[in-house]
């Protein structure tokens, strides 16, 4: 997990996990907002950019991706002062299909997208075996609570 710096005002998009909220509060982020996008987005992006929301986590399928990330590029909310953290179990080059999903272009979607961090899922057995580390999943999920 990262450490607070200057910019430590989160948005959480989508459906927040409150383990995730607890252990941003717990490191001195403030979260500043959690939101869903139920069919518009351009409301929810001027109530980011109003409370000054610099670093994003979202998670969202890649349809919502686009439309996020084209109106990312439309409020200039992309760029050197902003970090979007994403589930990025999407297919390969997303951001150039569906071009008419989203009211951008394929190289606007891009600019808005660069530096973006995609994450992906790390599933864990829940078997019980031991692990190449020598320990259990269980521990290693336990161990960080």
């Amino acid at each position: 997990m990262a450490q607070p710096s200057k910019y430590y005002r989160t948005l959480v998009c989508s459906q927040a996990h409150n383990h995730l909220v607890a252990d941003l509060d717990t490191m001195g982020f403030q979260v500043a907002e959690t939101q869903s996008f139920a069919n518009e987005v351009r409301t929810a992006m001027d109530k980011l950019k109003e409370k000054d929301v610099r670093i994003i986590l979202g998670n969202f399928n890649e349809s919502w991706a686009r439309r996020i990330f084209c109106e990312a590029h439309r409020s200039g909310m992309f760029g050197r002062k902003y970090q979007w953290l994403i589930m990025g179990t999407y297919t390969e080059d997303w951001w150039l299909q569906e071009e008419g999903v989203a009211s951008c272009t394929c190289l606007e979607l891009a600019t808005a997208l660069e530096g973006c961090i995609l994450t992906d899922l790390l599933p864990l057995s829940t078997n019980g075996e031991i692990t190449v580390s020598g320990i259990v999943s269980h521990s290693v999920y336990y161990s960080s609570v």
